[in-house]
């Protein structure tokens, strides 16, 4: 086994527990959710909430529903995540058969560039529902909804512009490699 192969294996057994682990974290993470209390925990497996109550004004206590709305609303940035690791666990399967060069896996690159993209335009969206959720049992004048758009969101979208070049990229070395394929 070549070291790429090696490489690709540890790397998609990587990627498949985070398919598995991140949504247990979340799970677990809004079940014990408590803002007054649980920093560690929330910090580790919540971090955009907890980069979003940095400043805020929880007066409540954190009800069930509450849990509930903020558990679905942190699906907003999970699933695209889910769905990376998952494309990213396919194309180091393929890595690790040592199918480098196809089709395939350009169209698997491409569509992490694009959720990538997708990540950072819910960003905005997931902070505007978290921020209005955490304080909508607040008294009225409390409740917040707060929305932002900065240099992380920017430097995601770049990172996605660039992935989705290299799908290009290797779409263009996978033409070259049919062409010289078929040229006798």
């Amino acid at each position: 086994m070549s070291k790429l192969q090696r490489v690709s294996s540890y790397l998609q057994q990587l990627f498949i527990f985070c398919v598995i682990a991140i949504p247990l974290l979340q799970i677990i993470s809004w079940a014990l959710f408590d803002p007054h209390t649980s920093q560690q925990l929330t910090y580790l497996s919540l971090r955009p909430v907890h980069d979003i109550m940095y400043g805020l004004d929880i007066a409540n206590p954190v009800t069930s529903s509450i849990k509930f709305f903020g558990f679905c609303a942190s699906l907003l940035l999970t699933i695209p995540s889910l769905i990376i690791f998952y494309l990213l666990s396919r194309l180091f399967g393929s890595f690790k058969q040592n199918i480098v060069f196809e089709r395939e896996n350009a169209h698997t690159i491409r569509w992490i560039g694009y959720m990538f993209l997708g990540y950072s335009i819910l960003m905005p969206l997931h902070q505007a529902v978290m921020t209005f959720i955490l304080t909508m049992n607040n008294p009225v004048g409390e409740k917040l909804i707060g929305v932002s758009f900065g240099t992380p969101n920017i430097e995601i979208i770049i990172t996605a512009l660039i992935v989705i070049v290299i799908a290009w990229v290797m779409e263009e070395a996978h033409k070259l490699k049919e062409q010289e394929a078929l040229t006798i």
